[in-house]
């Protein structure tokens, strides 16, 4: 799945996908990605440079750690919110 054209605002921080013509908010692409259990659509949204912080353990989890372990769980929504 192609999530479309990231649009920057003038400070180069993205301001939305455009899909099809039509502007979506990131958030709202995350929703729906959790919503639609579209796992790849999730994992899309993530910055190459993404960093989970795990505080129990004090760990740091990189965008290719935090793919195996979510793409591992059986229902990655409710891991997600």
């Amino acid at each position: 799945m192609h999530l479309g054209v990231l649009e920057h605002d003038i400070s180069n921080n993205i301001k939305c996908i455009k899909i099809l013509g039509v502007c979506i908010s990131v958030f709202q692409k995350l929703q729906s990605s959790i919503n639609e259990c579209d796992l790849n659509g999730y994992l899309e949204l993530l910055h190459s440079d993404f960093i989970f912080l795990r505080h129990q353990f004090s760990k740091e989890l990189n965008k290719e750690d935090w793919t195996s372990i979510v793409s591992a769980l059986r229902s990655p929504v409710m891991y997600l919110y």
